[in-house]
């Protein structure tokens, strides 16, 4: 839920105490979380007892913070350092080449597709990433292949390895995409800010809108 006004959280609050009668659960408001968002001063700030506030809040998998730059760096950097643990788990098993791509496919990257859809990481992020999948395809070998080439089709002499770069702003292409067919505003918005596509006038704090408007104009 995202206010301004502390009458319609209150209102939120009776809607719970309204289902905890006809269901017969007991809901613990206590451990409702809620983040500031933009510009919050003591002036401005809803005080609601029943509500903390915290720096950031983690929905379905998705850690919230009241600046985009740092919620970027937050939730890409947590995965990076998660997605290194599961490697290093992995790195002892005797797998073939075409093994480890698939186990990277399909398991150890699962999670960044998933929030690469909804942020976009940065460059710093993107190079990480690709230096540990090649760390671990590669480890003690001498004789490397370039991963665009084990990103081809298996009839091209590739593997069909996903690349994150390339992966990457395709989901979140694709998810923008989608949301313009759903919210009224959205696509008018888009068509706008992409025709002609003026990159330098998408303020700095909205990179995922810069990665759209460069993969669909």
């Amino acid at each position: 839920m995202i206010t301004t006004n502390a009458d319609k959280a209150e209102q939120v609050r009776s809607l719970f105490r309204d289902f905890e009668g006809c269901s017969g659960a007991m809901l613990n408001l206590r451990k409702t979380t809620a983040i500031d968002v933009g510009h919050i001063n003591d002036q401005n700030r809803l005080a609601l007892p029943w509500i903390q506030s915290s720096e950031s809040v983690k929905v379905l998998g998705v850690i919230y913070l009241n600046s985009l730059r740092q919620m970027i760096n937050k939730n890409w950097d947590t995965l990076i350092t998660k997605m290194g643990q599961l490697i290093w788990l992995h790195r002892m098993r005797s797998l073939t080449l075409h093994q480890k791509v698939t186990l990277l496919n399909v398991f150890i990257t699962s999670q960044m597709w998933y929030l690469s859809s909804v942020l976009a990481p940065y460059k710093v992020h993107i190079a990480k990433i690709t230096s540990i999948m090649g760390s671990y395809l590669w480890h003690s070998h001498q004789a490397r292949v370039p991963m665009h080439q084990l990103a081809l089709p298996i009839e091209g002499g590739g593997l069909k390895l996903h690349l994150p770069y390339f992966k990457c702003r395709a989901l979140l292409t694709n998810r923008h995409l989608q949301e313009s067919n759903s919210i009224p505003f959205y696509k008018t918005f888009m068509q706008r800010t992409q025709n002609p596509p003026d990159l330098h006038r998408i303020p700095t704090d909205c990179p995922c809108l810069k990665v759209v408007c460069q993969e669909i104009a």
